[in-house]
């Protein structure tokens, strides 16, 4: 039980924190103009920019010490 609070608490809070940046990101293209016609068209856009900005952001990082 103890091995699984330790999995489980953590995996929570980093769901909470992608949650809350998926809403904070989704007004900020609201503002910006940009509107979907489904839910599912918005969360694939958002899981399709996790995946893709962690690599990409790590080559940019490691460019200018290159």
């Amino acid at each position: 039980m103890n091995k699984l609070k330790r999995i489980i608490i953590p995996l929570v809070i980093v769901l909470i924190i992608l949650v809350g940046l998926t809403i904070l990101e989704f007004f900020v293209l609201h503002l910006l103009g940009l509107q979907y016609k489904s839910a599912g068209a918005l969360i694939l856009f958002f899981v399709l920019y996790l995946i893709l900005e962690i690599p990409l952001s790590l080559i940019t990082d490691a460019l200018p010490k290159a």
